[in-house]
């Protein structure tokens, strides 16, 4: 392959193009925002995004709730234990029980929803990308590259 060649290619493209560094810019930054847009619509088949942020606020105001249940429970547990209450520690157990079984629940379930956010963006970022690299013909530029070591 010839460099010049290449250089001329180049030039040629990027004259094509003849778009400012702030255009370009300004483009990118609408690109973003209708990702985006695309991603939290809240109408749509790819605007789930809305639905997971909904649905993740729910669960850490849930979580709250439940370490604020924690924490009323380990006042009362402590001075049960403090009284040497057998009855009252028994007691403390078994009102364990549902604040660690929602805890656990709730954990989960973060885990879960995170889990498929992050499943979901990598899906819309791929999409992204795969169709900007189509679009401007950049596997085309492989070619020209060196090769790999």
């Amino acid at each position: 392959v010839d460099p010049w060649r290449v250089q001329e290619f180049l030039q040629s493209e990027r004259s094509r193009s003849d778009s400012s560094w702030t255009s370009s810019q300004k483009g990118m930054l609408d690109s973003v925002c209708q990702h985006w847009w695309r991603h939290f619509a809240p109408l749509g088949e790819r605007g789930v995004g809305a639905v997971f942020l909904l649905a993740q606020l729910a669960v850490t105001c849930f979580a709250v709730q439940i370490d604020l249940a924690l924490t009323d429970w380990r006042k009362a547990f402590f001075n049960v234990l403090q009284a040497r209450d057998r009855v009252g520690f028994h007691r403390q157990l078994w009102d364990f029980v549902p604040i660690a079984a929602a805890s656990t629940l709730a954990s989960i379930y973060d885990g879960y929803l995170t889990t498929m956010w992050d499943l979901r963006w990598r899906e819309e970022l791929t999409h992204d990308f795969t169709s900007l690299w189509l679009a401007e013909r950049s596997y085309y530029y492989v070619r020209f590259g060196s090769p790999a070591a």
